[in-house]
């Protein structure tokens, strides 16, 4: 049986920690264990179907797979708190900004000079941006985001292809197209021109190096 293996990214952007496979949270038959491959079973078995589509996928393809699905729900689950995060810091830049408004207009021992040309229209204008960012809603996808978390899945079914010495085609409706888009999260889109562009990438680097 091969050894587990984990993510090798070739672009330094996608350098990630150790990735946490679900079998190091307990044992095998952990509520934690269990509730994750009973939420992800279909797409852990599509995935190995595509993988290895003629031959029993080993214990350890299984694991590549399972460490590929969580790296990639840690990786959107990060950006999902940037946004929260974001979201309170302009918040309470929005409270400050309405506290130095209120003593603009209250305080009359501030400064004459403070008085007259403090630029309240301006602080106005950042109190009033700040409150439409700290009420905005999570968009449906967010084009950078989503374009990052789309090349991080076509990143990992490369990876897991040429880890189980598989063939990589990036063609219209190939495995590797197909694992792309199931790991991404939506069987059905279309990752072709980021598969070819993985490809391309791996090319240029191996004739350089």
């Amino acid at each position: 049986m091969d050894e587990p293996w984990h993510f090798e990214w070739d672009d330094d952007e996608y350098l990630m920690d150790e990735p946490s496979h679900p079998s190091e949270w307990e044992d095998e038959h952990a509520p934690e264990m269990v509730a994750f491959r009973a939420k992800h079973a279909e797409t852990i078995r599509r995935a190995l179907a595509l993988i290895a589509p003629s031959r029993q996928p080993s214990e350890a393809c299984r694991y590549d797979v399972e460490t590929a699905i969580v790296d990639l729900q840690r990786y959107r689950n990060r950006a999902r708190e940037e946004f929260k995060l974001a979201k309170l810091a302009a918040a309470r830049l929005e409270a400050a900004l309405c506290r130095v408004e209120f003593l603009l207009e209250k305080d009359k021992n501030l400064p004459l000079d403070v008085l007259m040309f403090f630029p309240r229209a301006e602080i106005a204008r950042w109190r009033l941006d700040m409150k439409k960012a700290a009420e905005v809603k999570a968009p449906v996808k967010t084009s950078q985001k989503d374009a990052d978390y789309k090349r991080r899945a076509v990143l990992a079914a490369r990876s897991l292809m040429h880890h189980s010495s598989v063939a990589i085609d990036a063609k219209r409706g190939s495995r590797f197209c197909k694992l792309a888009a199931l790991l991404y999260g939506k069987p059905t889109a279309d990752l072709t021109n980021q598969c070819k562009a993985a490809i391309a990438v791996k090319r240029r680097r191996k004739k350089s190096g």
